[in-house]
Formats: C-alpha cells, sequence, structure tokens
C-alpha cells in the first residue's frame, strides 16, 4: 500500500485504490471520522454511529487492514484489555487518479446528492409558497451547440435564463442554470 507521511496529526496522501475507493465512499468512511485526530474505543464508537459493536468492529478491522486506522494503545482493566484505536492521520487526501474511474465518477457525482436534494426541497418550497400568481416550470430546448439545456423560470415564450434576475422573480441559483462568468467572478461568486 501507498501511504505518504507518518506522523500523528498529519496529513496523508493514499494512493492505494482500495483504501482510496473508502475514503470516497461517503457510507464507508462514516466509521473512520470518529477516530480522525483522538484515540477510541470500538464500542464508543459504535454508541456513536447507532451500530452493532460487531459491525463497529468489522469496519475497524478493515481500516486497520487498509492502513487507514492504527490501534494506538491497550488499556488495562479488570476482564478484557481496551483496545483503543486512532487515524493514521488527521486528514486524508486521495488523488482522483488513485481512484477506479468508475469510483471517481460515482463519487464526483454523487458527492453533493446530498445538497442537491436539499436545495431541490427548498427551491420546491419557495416555488410552492410564492405570493404572487407566477407560474414556474421548465424550459426545455436545445443550447447553441446542439445539446439539450433545461432550464427553470416563468412561463412566458421569450424568457431566458438572464431573466432570473428580474424583479419579483424568486432569488434561485441552481446548477440547472448555465452561468458564463469570467474567471474574476465566479471566484467572486463563489466566496459570496
Amino acid at each position: 500500500m501507498e501511504v505518504e507521511g507518518h506522523d500523528s496529526s498529519s496529513f496523508r496522501t493514499v494512493r492505494d485504490a482500495k483504501a482510496a475507493a473508502v475514503l470516497a465512499d461517503l457510507e464507508r468512511v462514516r466509521a473512520l471520522v470518529p477516530f480522525l485526530g483522538r484515540e477510541r474505543s470500538v464500542s464508543d464508537v459504535a454508541d456513536e454511529l447507532g451500530l452493532p459493536v460487531d459491525a463497529t468492529y468489522y469496519r475497524v478491522r478493515r481500516l486497520v487492514d487498509l492502513g487507514l486506522l492504527e490501534r494506538s494503545r491497550t488499556v488495562p482493566r479488570k476482564g478484557r484489555a481496551l483496545k483503543l484505536y486512532r487515524a493514521t492521520a488527521d486528514r486524508f487526501f486521495v488523488p482522483l487518479d488513485a481512484l477506479p474511474e468508475q469510483t471517481a465518477e460515482e463519487f464526483l457525482t454523487g458527492a453533493d446528492a446530498p445538497t442537491r436534494a436539499r436545495m431541490a426541497r427548498s427551491v420546491a418550497r419557495v416555488l410552492r409558497e410564492l405570493p404572487f400568481p407566477l407560474q414556474m416550470g421548465l424550459h426545455v430546448s436545445a443550447a447553441p451547440d446542439g445539446r439539450p439545456s433545461i432550464g427553470l423560470g416563468p412561463a412566458e415564450p421569450g424568457w431566458s435564463a438572464d431573466g432570473m434576475l428580474d424583479a419579483g422573480i424568486p432569488a434561485i441559483l441552481s446548477s440547472w442554470m448555465p452561468l458564463e462568468l469570467s474567471y474574476e467572478d465566479a471566484k467572486t461568486l463563489q466566496r459570496e
């Protein structure tokens, strides 16, 4: 396995495809996050994640095998000794070229899915609750390059995405709407 960096409280670059695939999967990386920057027992993490201890222990063993987690120490106690684990770094970096092509595409496609879902719910709520009779919907047409174009806007035949800036139109920004910005304007929008 190729993992760069060795000290705790560190930043590590992970190039191993199996470890990279785990780090790119929001559900699977959930078991690693409680160990970032601190020691934890399997039972504490199981409680925190709402998972059975056996299932959490299985995930911990897998993370140890991948070099993402390590046993940091064992605390003697009556009965079985308590094993504590810690992530092998506080932050991991996975170059996209370390991911199998399908995994990279799946990650890029789904990484913002929860945010998009929240945005869609919010936009739908705003559109349903408009205080005046403005019928909003989808405008389907061909883009100048021939690709399909779908835009959200009011029911007007000559409507264009620029019309979303008109007074009385809800303040909505969505990746469905094409924006043509200079680099400087795009960075300003990103900061805002």
